[in-house]
């Protein structure tokens, strides 16, 4: 992965300061969860994408802790430690998920256009029942007093609701060659990720955005299938899990 082109790191933090989800986070209960949201931007800032486990860790906790606020501040409720079992509940589901997402990374050689199906897939599950279902669960403050197990209970929610995209946004991340347009991703589908388990977002507005994302990658589909690249590697897929 290139690391050369500069990053914009001021855009980024006002685009991710800006959400109801980091004010949220900005509550003094939470602001070790916030911490380590920041930390793990600045990992995927300069870790190189190439390497699977940083990257997918990075990720957890930098796009998908922020998405949680909403149960999160229902389990710590006030305390700082209610809150990081919560924190460490929710990651340790989603960094069990890194195993399957790893098979998948690891089964094909990810050009252009099964990048783009990735995106179709999706697309696709955004547009499903079962998918709606895990993301209203996911979003849920029902809470009985155990942070730690609503924490992994709400991380395997939101793993059934959002995996599909985690790995489309992985193998992208991955494989182009600028780190400021793969970090770009990453903060564009944390807001999207976060405006979807809002309460306010409706099914309808949800079905727009699969139908969307799967229109997108349509394009993209019938163009790399067309270019010259579909036949080559990508740059920076070379998968390490070390």
């Amino acid at each position: 992965m290139d690391a050369a082109p500069r990053v914009p790191i001021g855009g980024i933090g006002r685009t991710l300061a800006g959400m109801p989800e980091v004010r949220t986070l900005l509550r003094p209960a939470l602001l070790p969860v916030l911490a380590a949201v920041v930390a793990a931007w600045a990992v995927l800032v300069v870790a190189p994408m190439s390497n699977f486990w940083v990257m997918w860790l990075a990720m957890t906790v930098a796009m998908m802790v922020p998405s949680a606020t909403r149960p999160l501040a229902r389990a710590a409720s006030g305390s700082a430690l209610r809150g990081g079992l919560f924190v460490t509940g929710y990651v340790v589901v989603w960094a069990a998920m890194g195993f399957p997402a790893l098979l998948i990374l690891r089964a094909v050689t990810w050009t252009p256009t099964w990048i783009a199906a990735t995106w179709i897939v999706a697309g696709a599950y955004q547009l499903t029942p079962v998918m709606r279902r895990h993301l209203t669960n996911c979003s849920s403050i029902s809470f009985h007093d155990d942070p730690l197990r609503y924490g992994l209970r709400q991380g395997l929610r939101c793993a059934l609701s959002c995996g599909p995209l985690m790995v489309a946004v992985s193998v992208t991340a991955m494989a182009v060659p600028q780190l400021w347009l793969a970090l770009a991703v990453m903060v564009v589908m944390t807001a999207f990720i976060c405006w979807e388990k809002r309460s306010s977002t409706t099914m309808r507005a949800l079905a727009v955005s699969g139908l969307a994302m799967l229109m997108i990658a349509g394009v993209a589909w019938a163009v790399a299938g067309n270019g010259s690249s579909a036949s080559h590697d990508m740059p920076g897929m070379s998968m390490s899990a070390r």
